[in-house]
């Protein structure tokens, strides 16, 4: 869903091999999620499990690792920010 003021960007790097970098824009303060899943949309990492974040652009490093604290395989993965009122997902490669 593409709302005025909303907007998950692209990681960098991306592919990445030691940590990427996501950033997302919020129009108005508001609780916020942010997950990694694998291509078979397992949960792989909670980056922000339910955390209030205000105005403005946000950024939150990803370090490979998932839950578990055990570095995540080489593949496609899938990065999901989720508000009360929106949610855009993007592709996220770890490289070799």
């Amino acid at each position: 869903v593409d709302l005025p003021g909303y907007r998950l960007m692209p990681s960098f790097p991306n592919p990445f091999r030691a940590a990427t970098e996501i950033r997302f824009e919020l129009p108005r303060g508001e609780v916020v999620d942010l997950r990694v899943f694998d291509v078979r949309g397992r949960l792989v990492r909670t980056l922000l499990g339910g955390e209030f974040r205000a105005v403005g652009v946000h950024s939150v490093g990803w370090d490979g690792r998932g839950n578990s604290d055990a570095a995540v395989a080489p593949g496609v993965y899938f990065y999901r920010l989720t508000t009360p009122t929106y949610a855009e997902t993007k592709r996220v490669v770890r490289g070799q």
